[in-house]
């Protein structure tokens, strides 16, 4: 039987598993098979390293479109699905799409049914009078060249009597990602441009509730774009020259787990695992997953991934995430980001991102790719905003010009491993351990730090067994509170009756809520576990995190009563504006968005430009800024077992690890 590394695993076991065995460190029966008598394609049984359920995916939830320009309250009404508000950009159904278009570009590589980049121009080709594409493979770059007719006017595009359109198309357009962000604005790189998209558009597939921001590129930036892709090929062709099948070489690859040192592996072999069935064909794609799946196949390092749908903040995932590196798991503030890039470009790419120093705007002029940087990636020392001689001397010798305007938009942040596209490999990927710094670190919970016990169940004194009414129920308290449970006086370290339980919030001082009647004080089931045992828990996965911050609303665990409870307003219940902090350079701004003289007083203390957040912020109500120039409403809902706050029923991760085990 497989060990399940696992970050949603945990608290998805019970549904998975049933009422689990007698043995808590015994791993989980597998699931039955589906009604087709087939093994499942996706996740769980497939590979050793992979949790998850079996999935079919399509996009199923609309997309944002933006011609030339967005600006930061579009991003805003989009990611809070007010898309009426939407002013720059309109949205359509992913199904209205796959109806125009049911066929992906590449459809070598995808089912039927995948929406890429690609099939978005073509879509917007198809049905407005205004927008035309023409599209011709480059076999040179391994993507597609995109042309594009577009009438500012809204006129429609003219075409002569052989069907080809009147003009001259731009052939540099060239598309941004705007991410989901659903009630999580705690990010602070937002721009009016989203993020690159560094990969092909006919490649990359889109998220749910995601934006495409569509604009004409430089010509410095597509020749540089194509010189970078030329590269990828020909790394291609020269592995395909030494494989007989669908292998690819990555040059470097770097692993830095939560608690050891970096590891560098060079010359990677990789070949398809089909983690992904549901979006590609068989054996035809290579993703980003497919290179550790390789490395982990052949014993280089071990590597464990897990499923993740629609998480509490609601943002629609669907894509297994990356959650242990040589046995070191997500632990509460630490969770793995995963980066890939050709080396000799990413300093072009890794400048400002748009953004400039923005504590000193008067000294952050628009930024180029080549900004401050040379072309060999060593740093030139130039001004910002000024083009560096080296890279204006290389373009000038091809005979394009740069325009200052050229770069926009932040670095590639929100593509996950399993459709992060390396068919066409690139000579570096990464997979890094970072820390969160979301919320004091005093609020901060992690087993081992003694705040609060994990009781041994191995230890257990007077465990349960299948036979107990309860068996496999873990929220003791639906039958049982302090008021009436073991009455009669059972001895044991816990005394008469079990402790009330009032977990602290450290951060600010105050209890996450308090039961003041006593017999509705609901029973702690991490301290019955004390004498009890697991009561059919499975064994854990080795997960330390705050489990239900990010956990998958789609698998929540039944019978664990308030451990989905989600709590009304982020202020009540251990949490504060003066808690939250990404980056302690920057101050917190605390004021009503609709306080318009207060907003520019910020701006200009923040900005140097009292209109600054008045240009590109709304106007809402019951909403402020928390934390440079994030959005929060009211209304927002955060879990019971987070930083934000803790239950005190299930105070994780000390009632997790007590009760699911994790394997020895």
């Amino acid at each position: 039987m497989k060990q399940l590394n696992t970050t949603a695993a945990l608290l998805a076991l019970a549904i998975l598993s049933g009422c689990g065995s007698d043995d808590s460190n015994s791993a989980p029966t597998p699931p039955d098979l589906p009604e087709t008598g087939q093994p499942p394609q996706t996740g769980s049984e497939v590979f050793d390293n992979v949790w998850g359920p079996d999935i079919k995916w399509q996009l199923e939830g609309p997309i944002t479109i933006y011609f030339d320009r967005m600006d930061r309250a579009d991003w805003v009404a989009q990611s809070e699905r007010r898309h009426a508000d939407i002013k720059h950009g309109f949205t359509v159904e992913a199904e209205e799409v796959r109806r125009v278009i049911p066929t992906p570009l590449r459809d070598d590589l995808f089912n039927d049914g995948q929406i890429t980049f690609a099939e978005v121009l073509l879509y917007l080709s198809q049905t407005r009078d205004d927008f035309h594409v023409e599209y011709q493979w480059g076999e040179d770059i391994g993507a597609y060249r995109y042309t594009v007719w577009r009438n500012e006017d809204g006129s429609a595009v003219e075409f002569d009597i052989d069907g080809k359109p009147v003009g001259e198309g731009d052939p540099n357009w060239y598309a941004n990602s705007i991410p989901d962000t659903a009630d999580f604005k705690r990010e602070f790189q937002y721009n009016n441009w989203g993020e690159n998209v560094g990969t092909r558009l006919e490649m990359t597939v889109l998220q749910s509730n995601s934006g495409v921001l569509l604009r004409p590129r430089s010509e410095a930036y597509t020749y540089r774009r194509e010189e970078m892709q030329r590269t990828q090929v020909e790394r291609r062709n020269e592995a395909q020259a030494q494989f007989s099948d669908n292998r690819i070489i990555i040059p470097e690859v770097m692993l830095d787990p939560a608690d050891g040192e970096p590891r560098y592996f060079y010359n990677v072999e990789v070949r398809p695992h089909n983690l992904r069935p549901d979006i590609y064909k068989k054996d035809a794609m290579i993703t980003m997953a497919d290179i550790y799946m390789s490395m982990h196949e052949d014993g280089l390092i071990d590597v464990g991934f897990s499923y993740w749908g629609k998480i509490s903040t609601g943002i629609d995932i669907q894509h297994f995430i990356i959650n242990s590196v040589d046995g070191a798991t997500n632990q509460a503030r630490y969770a793995y980001a995963i980066n890939g890039y050709e080396r000799r470009y990413i300093k072009d790419w890794n400048h400002k991102y748009g953004l400039g120093d923005m504590s000193k705007p008067e000294d952050t002029p628009p930024a180029t790719f080549c900004d401050g940087i040379a072309l060999d990636g060593s740093a030139t020392g130039t001004s910002n905003g000024q083009i560096d001689q080296e890279c204006g001397e290389y373009f000038a010798s091809k005979g394009i010009e740069i325009d200052l305007t050229d770069w926009y938009g932040y670095r590639n942040m929100h593509t996950f491993a399993d459709v992060w596209p390396m068919y066409y490999p690139v000579d570096y990927t990464a997979v890094m351990a970072r820390q969160l710094m979301f919320a004091a670190p005093e609020s901060h919970r992690v087993g081992g730090d003694n705040q609060y016990p994990i009781y041994d169940i191995d230890e257990a004194i007077r465990p349960l067994s299948a036979e107990h009414f309860g068996w496999g129920v873990a929220d003791c308290g639906t039958c049982h509170s302090l008021g009436s449970i073991h009455s009669d006086g059972d001895q044991g370290s816990l005394g008469v009756n079990p402790t009330p339980v009032y977990v602290m919030d450290l951060a600010n001082g105050v209890q996450s809520y308090e039961v003041l009647d006593e017999a509705d004080r609901a029973v702690a089931p991490y301290q019955c576990a004390q004498c009890h045992g697991s009561n059919g828990a499975p064994a854990g996965h080795g997960e330390m995190g705050v489990c239900f911050w990010c956990h998958d609303n789609e698998f929540q665990p039944k019978n664990h009563g308030s451990v989905n409870k989600l709590f009304p307003k982020m202020y009540e219940g251990g949490n504060s504006p003066e808690d939250m902090s990404y980056h302690p350079a920057k101050p917190i701004i605390d004021v009503p968005s609709t306080d318009r003289d207060a907003v520019s007083v910020v701006s200009a203390e923040m900005y140097g430009d009292a209109n600054h957040l008045l240009n590109i912020l709304p106007a809402l109500k019951d909403q402020n800024f928390v934390y440079m120039h994030g959005l929060y409403s009211d209304d927002m809902k955060v879990r019971g077992n987070s930083d934000w706050t803790t239950d005190p029923v299930y105070p994780d991760p000390y009632s997790c690890m007590t009760c699911h085990v994790n394997p020895k």
